[in-house]
């Protein structure tokens, strides 16, 4: 498998970079981005048996620690989900590589978009192949145990300090098997055959859980958000899907806005950077863009 993968990261006019990215084992930023303005892109070639990791997340706007938040939980992400085969039982990495296998097959003229189901569909059950009175608990998935280690570690870290951030994440399997996790209004999209959707849950700040309820909503609660990593109780949204060719993903942090002329960019095939260059000026803009070529 395949993919042509760009990313850009730009400060616009705020004082500091809260944003950050991640790309598989090749591109990280553990200490923030102190750069006005980054971007790249690669090619790779998905091996059978692999699965690449791909996330972007926003510092808090206003908190002193929202950057080094962003940096913290993409480092913890990163370290747990490339180390977690080291540690893994053999029955363990039998039940992760079964999230790889293709869940369902689409029959000619069902539409090929992302199956949302609840987080206990997603994890393997480890009941069956071990001999306990009890019915065991579900075993993570790769990214969901990462996800999970990056949420705690945050939680402890700013208990007592004025930090935090959201969090939009997906792995990919050699076979197009994608998995996501997120919290916070940092979105994940797919294109497919020109139609734009948001996987992720939008409803993580007050104006769109509002909206959602039927009640008043107030634009300006755009940016206040309801659940983030570095909460005490944040919540982990998470779902999977299989990617076709043709497909391109896009992660992107609240700075960057899938409007029409994003769109049309993107239809184009065009890169990260192209979608920071159009961004919200006012805030800083992350982008990560993933096609199956």
């Amino acid at each position: 498998m395949k993919l042509k993968v760009s990313w850009a990261s730009s400060r616009n006019r705020r004082k500091e970079n809260q944003d950050n990215l991640s790309i598989s084992e090749r591109v990280a930023f553990p200490e923030g981005i102190e750069e006005r303005h980054i971007s790249g892109q690669v090619l790779m070639d998905i091996r059978e048996d692999n699965e690449v990791l791909f996330a972007a997340a926003d510092g808090l706007g206003g908190c002193t620690n929202g950057k080094y938040a962003a940096a913290r939980c993409l480092e913890v992400l990163r370290e747990s989900f490339y180390s977690f085969y080291n540690t893994a039982t053999e029955t363990e990495a039998e039940e992760q590589t079964a999230l790889c296998e293709p869940l369902h097959t689409c029959t000619t003229g069902e539409s090929p978009l992302p199956v949302l189901r609840p987080v206990s569909q997603l994890l393997p059950l480890r009941a069956a192949s071990l001999e306990y009175e009890e019915e065991a608990e579900p075993a993570p998935s790769r990214l969901m145990a990462a996800a999970m280690e990056a949420r705690d570690a945050l939680a402890e870290t700013y208990r007592d300090l004025d930090g935090g951030c959201t969090l939009c994440a997906v792995s990919v399997c050699a076979n197009g098997e994608v998995e996501w996790v997120s919290a916070g209004d940092s979105g994940i999209w797919l294109a497919h055959r020109g139609k734009f959707t948001l996987i992720n849950h939008p409803l993580d700040n007050r104006y769109y859980f509002h909206k959602a309820l039927g009640l008043p909503a107030d634009s300006r609660e755009k940016n206040i958000l309801l659940n983030y990593m570095g909460a005490t109780d944040t919540e982990l949204h998470a779902g999977h899907f299989r990617l076709q060719h043709g497909d391109t993903l896009v992660l992107c942090t609240d700075g960057v806005d899938l409007n029409p002329l994003s769109r049309f960019l993107l239809k184009l095939k065009g890169s990260a950077d192209q979608l920071c260059a159009i961004s919200n000026a006012s805030d800083n803009a992350t982008a990560v863009v993933i096609s199956f070529v």
